[in-house]
């Protein structure tokens, strides 16, 4: 992904991006505010869905890669997006007599169609996140239980074909997946839920093949009902190689992965002394920390730290 542009959200404004020599080169603004999400198509433009605080705040939009809007549309109802060649895949909540769990979308027209799902879904149903693994898509499904890992083969990106449905464990009452991210070996799904007992997150950790297996999950305490603040709250979380990058309000953490762990060692890699909030991966060496002020280019350590 290096020398490929990408969006570094920020509080009034993105900032347009690419990687140079082992630092990062802005190259233009945008205008997406910082609760957005974006992708980068091999056709040089940007699709962005952003969120607001209003229902007519929210919109997709497309830009040239210098920023330009070409297009919008107000008012969608989705909330995870990922792309690949020009085929743009968005995800949404199911409300009754109204569909649209999941699409895609042509960039070249801005066609918009809906992909079938291979279960019946109810209220509160959503895809709350949307990975890429080479040739296959993965459509990460929420709160509701039971929730699904769906599958799908996008050999010809515009045409996904179902492939495999995987139920997964809930980890807790009202779990919601908040994101989700991949490598070649490892699927990471980072939720939260809540019940009885308090307020948890969770880094649940699938090895794909051959059968999407459960290895390990990371759980913290963040708020007891009874109980004062237990653990440092986690903010964001990839995978940059064969680690897990953590982001917690007290630091950056790191955890290695392997194919046989039972449990994960989480060690710190340095203190969260500007307040970072938000994770964004370049490639699988180099990531960016970044809030709503700023950001800075972090690269993971050659060194053996676990």
């Amino acid at each position: 992904m290096k020398n490929e542009r990408f969006i570094i959200p920020q509080k009034n404004t993105g900032i347009i991006a690419t990687v140079e020599n082992n630092s990062i080169k802005e190259t233009g603004t945008i205008d997406i505010p910082y609760a957005s999400k974006s992708v980068f198509l091999e056709n040089r433009l940007f699709v962005s869905l952003c969120f607001g605080a209003k229902p007519k705040s929210s919109r997709l939009k497309i830009f040239d890669e210098t920023g330009k809007q070409i297009f919008r549309k107000p008012e969608y109802k989705y909330r995870s997006i990922n792309a690949k060649g020009t085929a743009v895949y968005l995800g949404g909540r199911y409300k009754a007599n109204q569909g649209k769990l999941c699409s895609i979308m042509d960039a070249q027209t801005a066609e918009i169609k809906e992909i079938a799902l291979p279960v019946r879904f109810k209220q509160g149903k959503a895809i709350d996140d949307i990975l890429i693994r080479g040739n296959d898509l993965y459509l990460v499904d929420n709160i509701v239980y039971p929730k699904y890992i769906f599958t799908y083969d996008i050999s010809v990106p515009p045409f996904p074909r179902h492939a495999n449905t995987r139920e997964l464990e809930a980890n807790g009452t009202y779990e919601h997946i908040i994101k989700g991210d991949i490598n070649e070996n490892y699927l990471l799904l980072f939720s939260s839920t809540v019940g009885m007992r308090g307020y948890y997150q969770h880094i649940s950790i699938l090895q794909i093949e051959p059968a999407m297996k459960l290895l390990a999950t990371l759980t913290c305490h963040v708020e007891g009902i009874f109980t004062p603040l237990r653990n440092s709250k986690i903010l964001d979380t990839c995978i940059i190689s064969n680690c897990i990058i953590i982001l917690n309000e007290d630091g950056l953490k790191i955890a290695k992965l392997e194919p046989d762990m039972n449990e994960i060692k989480v060690r710190q890699l340095n203190a969260n002394e500007k307040n970072y909030s938000n994770l964004l991966k370049i490639d699988q060496e180099t990531f960016i920390a970044y809030n709503q002020e700023g950001y800075e280019l972090l690269v993971l350590p050659k060194r053996n730290i676990l």
